[in-house]
């Protein structure tokens, strides 16, 4: 928010004393060649403002460089930039990579009180620090997370990270390339020493896909767990272990998209959910398998307490709360199951979507009804394919059930793997 702006030069230059100020200093802002500028001019005293403001029009226009009256921190500019764009869709990320690593670095670290002396070999060095963050830096310091459980104070392992992807990173790298341009534009960075981040290779999709057999050996594995005397506590978050296990193997989910289902998305009588906050935006799922639908209910009966069905998350904890991540649990998981992946980061719930992709691939699955099960790019998607959705992949395999009255197979299978079996009760089983 600022006042009426004053124009203290042909229409050209403006100065301003922003509404929120603490202190009443009044800001310039002016235009040259499309670009915009913003910046305080250091002054109370309108007339010594007016002097600065113009003076700063005249050293853009005339390609000389900008001498700051006042220095202004990376971190100040980073949160009004986070300001600036509150609306975004994209805002918890940006303002993550904002408060988690840019200004940490640049400010704690690096201690960089003038964005204006920012420089290449500062982003350089700052992309070192990032990919240690996790494994040497203060991200590998917080061995130990504490909750609340039944009024005590528990202290558990904390979730652990590798070095980020350069795919990571380069999502990241986006909102510092824009602090910066930002800066620039509020004329507190010369343009002639801009510093800025190039995109770094692509790491490509490396991530291994469970077989068959592992999804079945795994949610076996979970199940046997959940059966083992170790508490009402663990139990507990054993079977909900065992029921996100279910639920990604069947459905491909991203694990975010999983955690965030709530009851309200869920359509049992119908055999399908919906997803709210996907990657992609809203899109509806089928439960195409009887698994699922049977995981489903179980559920319900499970959450049901005096009668009264549930709301809110599928996926709680003890203290009502959505589970954060069942990331360390799903590891300890694959690590009782023996399984080992060339992949140094080895398997991830992310192996689930690879299988279920892989699989309907194989079995014929039109690549249209495919992307609406997984909710990938539309960009993917063939034209023809381009309005599909959960009833059209319902109606794909009704289509292909046998004679009224008998089970029917569908004809298309991936190599040496399970048929996809319709049911005489219209469900799609394994067989």
């Amino acid at each position: 928010m600022k006042t009426k702006r004053k124009c203290v030069l042909d229409n050209k230059v403006y100065i301003f004393i922003r509404d929120n100020a603490k202190l009443l200093i009044w800001h310039y802002y002016f235009t040259h060649n499309g670009d915009q500028f913003r910046g305080s001019t250091g002054h109370r005293d309108v007339g010594d403002a007016t002097v600065a403001a113009i003076s700063r029009y005249k050293a853009v226009r005339d390609g000389e460089v900008l001498v700051q009256t006042t220095r202004t921190s990376f971190k100040d500019v980073a949160e009004r930039w986070l300001k600036v764009n509150g609306t975004n869709r994209d805002i918890a990320n940006k303002r993550k990579a904002v408060e988690k690593f840019f200004i940490p670095y640049f400010h704690d670290v690096l201690k960089l009180a003038d964005i204006g002396k920012i420089r290449q070999s500062h982003l350089t060095d700052y992309i070192e620090w990032r990919r240690a963050y996790h494994t040497t830096g203060p991200g590998s310091q917080n061995l130990k997370k504490g909750y609340k459980r039944d009024g005590k104070r528990v202290q558990a392992n904390a979730q652990s990270y590798g070095v980020p992807k350069n795919d990571t990173l380069n999502r990241e790298n986006q909102n510092l390339n824009q602090i910066i341009a930002f800066a620039k534009k509020e004329g507190l960075i010369d343009s002639r020493n801009l510093a800025h981040i190039d995109k770094l290779d692509s790491d490509g999709d490396v991530r291994p896909a469970f077989t068959s057999q592992q999804c079945d050996t795994l949610i076996k594995m979970a199940m046997d767990r959940m059966g083992e005397d170790r508490g009402k506590h663990i139990q507990a978050q054993r079977k909900s272990l065992y029921n996100f296990v279910v639920l990604l193997r069947y459905t491909g989910l991203r694990p975010h998209e999983g955690l965030n289902l709530q009851w309200a998305d869920i359509d049992l009588d119908r055999s399908r959910f919906d997803i709210k906050k996907g990657k992609t935006g809203k899109r509806v799922v089928p439960m195409a398998f009887p698994e699922l639908i049977a995981m489903f209910r179980q559920m319900l009966v499970d959450q049901t307490v005096d009668g009264v069905s549930p709301t809110g998350f599928l996926f709680t904890n003890p203290n009502g709360k959505r589970v954060g991540s069942f990331k360390t649990s799903f590891e300890t998981l694959v690590q009782a199951c023996g399984f080992k992946s060339d992949d140094p980061k080895g398997y991830s719930f992310y192996s689930f979507r690879h299988h279920l992709a892989t699989y309907l691939t194989g079995v014929g699955l039109p690549d249209g009804l495919s992307v609406q099960i997984m909710g990938t790019s539309r960009r993917m998607m063939d034209a023809h394919y381009d309005h599909s959705n959960a009833s059209a992949v319902l109606e794909w395999f009704d289509n292909r059930r046998g004679p009224s009255g008998n089970a029917g197979v569908v004809q298309v299978v991936a190599g040496s793997g399970p048929l996809l079996q319709m049911g005489s009760d219209g469900l799609l089983v394994l067989g």
